[in-house]
């Protein structure tokens, strides 16, 4: 099966982390993806966890395309716990854009 296809039909029912291992392929690589089909659009389950390195770059690269609510769609976290790491980070612009 195609791995888009596959993203998109088991977006917000399975974890990102069981994704990728289901698709044999990193967490960047998904987040690549899953912003690529506009997934951030969708929203997804907050599932609580340590925040990882790859996705604080993930953040970090895409701070000038996404909202905070768009990406706490896309990491599956909570608005709040997204708006957190951001301020941690110093992503600010990325806490007004729409």
């Amino acid at each position: 099966m195609d791995k888009k296809r596959e993203i998109r039909e088991n977006w917000g029912t399975k974890s990102i982390m069981e994704l990728a291992e289901s698709l044999d392929i990193s967490l960047k690589d998904l987040l690549e993806m899953a912003l690529e089909l506009d997934l951030y659009k969708v929203s997804t389950p907050n599932i609580g966890r340590r925040w990882t390195a790859i996705e604080d770059e993930f953040l970090k690269e895409h701070s000038d395309q996404l909202s905070v609510r768009s990406a706490s769609n896309l990491l599956y976290r909570s608005h709040y716990a997204t708006y957190q790491r951001i301020r941690i980070l110093g992503l600010e612009q990325m806490i007004n854009k729409k």
